[in-house]
């Protein structure tokens, strides 16, 4: 869970660099909520970086990279979309 809310900010990060205006506090205060459930504080920073790591190993695999080119994309075009129309878009079922 933590890493899908960190996805978010890997892939802004992978495709238009560096995030400097806090626009990622809302997914890392989800992740720290996510994973204050079960860790103690200690575990949580460490599960924070641990996450950050994978989100970013994830969003630069080939296929996810195009998956997020064409979410972004069609963002782009209509504004908003709908979970069906991301899957339209050929994003795999998380589950």
């Amino acid at each position: 869970m933590c890493v899908l809310c960190l996805s978010g900010p890997a892939a802004e990060e992978y495709f238009c660099g560096p995030i400097a205006d806090g626009a990622d506090r809302a997914d890392i205060e989800m992740a720290k909520r996510y994973l204050a459930r079960t860790c103690d504080l200690v575990m949580i920073g460490a599960g924070i970086r641990q996450a950050r790591d994978a989100a970013d190993r994830l969003v630069r695999t080939l296929s996810v990279r195009d998956q997020i080119r064409r979410i972004a994309a069609a963002l782009l075009e209509h504004g908003s979309l709908t979970g069906e129309e991301i899957a339209a878009l050929g994003a795999p079922k998380c589950f």
